[in-house]
Formats: C-alpha cells, structure tokens, sequence
C-alpha cells in the first residue's frame, strides 16, 4: 500500500524541475558559446582589417622602392636586376585577396551572386 497518496505526483514534480534546470542549463551554454563566437568574429574581423591596412602600407613602401631603384637604374648607379628584385614581391602582395578586397567584401555581391545563381537553373 501506498503511504504517500501524492507521491507520483511529488516524483512528476521533481522530474519537471531537473527538466528545467537541465534546459535552463543547455540556454546558458548555448548564450556563452554564442556570445563567444560573436566575440572571436569580432577579433579576426579587426585582425583581417590590420592585416589588409598592413599590406597595403607595404605595398605604398615597395612602391617608392621600385620607383628608388628604377631612378638609380636610369641615372646608371644601379643594375636593372635591383628593379626587377622588387617585382616579383609586388606582384604578390598586389595578388593577396585582402589587399584588393574590403573586410566583409561577399556582404555587398552575396544579392548579385544569388540573382546570378538563380538565373544558372
């Protein structure tokens, strides 16, 4: 015989509430580990930022090289491969991706490369 009459009831009770701390629990990881992705967005979202103001200060340099070197090679104080020393590195940092294109670049053609994806079927 039952000696509690309400004792599913107490047990249901019990049960709904480690039901809902366990799902209060999963909404606080799920916050955190979000806020925590925004977060790290945001750093690599500077980091490509500096990286690509970088280069392109190192490119304005290699720039005045070149032209430094060209200047030497005409007045006849340097070799031409002293030009040609320089062009090669230009070339690849002038081919980086995030030299040419701006942090967030796909945001302004993501519509043109749906339209245009759309217009493929």
């Amino acid at each position: 015989m039952n000696r509690h009459a309400f004792a599913g009831e107490v047990r249901l009770a019990y049960k709904l509430l480690v039901n809902d701390r366990t799902t209060f629990a999963a909404l606080l990881a799920s916050s955190r580990s979000l806020t925590a992705n925004v977060i790290n967005t945001a750093i690599a979202r500077a980091g490509y930022a500096a990286q690509r103001d970088a280069t392109g200060e190192v490119n304005v340099l290699l720039d005045e090289q070149i032209r430094s070197a060209r200047v030497q090679y005409k007045a006849g104080i340097a070799p031409y491969s002293a030009v040609l020393a320089f062009e090669p590195q230009h070339a690849a940092d002038a081919a980086a991706p995030f030299a040419s294109l701006g942090v967030g670049w796909w945001q302004d053609d993501a519509p043109a490369a749906i339209a245009a994806a759309k217009d493929e079927r």
